[in-house]
C-alpha cells in the first residue's frame, strides 16, 4: 500500500509513501497525513479505485474516492471521478459523473406576530415542495449520467486530478551569485 512514512529509515523505498505535512504561520505541524498508491494495478488507474492513506502516527488504513465534488446553492451536488486507463501504450482519459441532493439548512427569523408565522408555514410547506423537486430532479440527473463514461482529451481530465507529487515544493539549490556568474560587462 505504500504507506510507511518515507522518514523511516531502513525501510524499504517502494513501500514508502508520499508524506504530507500540514504547518501553521510559525512552522509548527498541524497534522500529517501518508499517501499511499491507488487501489488497483498502475496499468488500470481509475479515479473510482481511490487511493490509500492513513493518518501520520497512527495505523488505520482508509480508502479514499477520488473524486471533486461541485455543491450548487440549491444543495444538488455533482460529482466528478476523473480517470485515466492505458491499453496498448495508449493512454485514455474519461471522466464519470454522479448527481445527488443534500438540503441546505435555511435559516427563518424568529418573530412573534402570527401573521408573520402563517408566512413562515406557508414559506416552509413551499420549501419542502422544492426540497423534493430538486432531490427528483437530481435523481433523474443521476440516472442519465452515472451509467456513463465520458471521453474527454487530457487537458480536460487534467483540470480534475491533482498528482499528490505537484503539491509538495521542490528543494532547489540557492545558488549565490558569484562574480565569475555575473555577465560581463564590455566597455567601449
Amino acid at each position: 500500500m505504500k504507506l510507511i512514512s518515507p522518514l523511516r529509515k531502513g525501510a524499504d523505498a517502494e513501500e514508502k509513501g508520499t508524506l504530507v505535512a500540514f504547518k501553521d504561520k510559525d512552522g509548527n505541524e498541524l497534522g500529517a497525513i501518508i499517501i499511499g498508491k491507488q487501489h488497483g494495478s498502475r496499468e488500470k488507474q481509475t479515479a473510482m479505485g481511490g487511493q490509500y492513506v492513513r493518518l501520520a502516527g497512527q495505523d488505520t488504513v482508509y480508502l479514499v474516492d477520488k473524486y471533486v465534488a461541485y455543491e450548487l446553492f440549491d444543495g444538488t451536488r455533482y460529482k466528478i471521478y476523473p480517470g485515466m486507463s492505458k491499453s496498448n501504450g495508449k493512454e485514455g482519459y474519461y471522466l464519470k459523473i454522479a448527481v445527488d441532493y443534500v438540503p441546505t439548512p435555511k435559516k427563518t427569523p424568529i418573530n412573534d406576530s402570527k401573521d408573520e408565522k402563517k408566512e413562515t408555514k406557508a414559506q416552509k410547506a413551499e420549501s419542502e415542495v422544492s426540497t423534493k423537486e430538486l432531490e427528483f430532479k437530481a435523481r433523474q440527473l443521476n440516472d442519465r449520467l452515472s451509467p456513463w463514461v465520458f471521453a474527454v482529451s487530457r487537458w480536460n481530465a487534467q483540470a480534475f486530478a491533482t498528482d499528490p507529487q505537484e503539491l509538495m515544493e521542490k528543494k532547489s539549490e540557492k545558488k549565490s551569485t558569484t562574480q565569475k556568474d555575473r555577465p560581463n560587462k564590455k566597455k567601449g
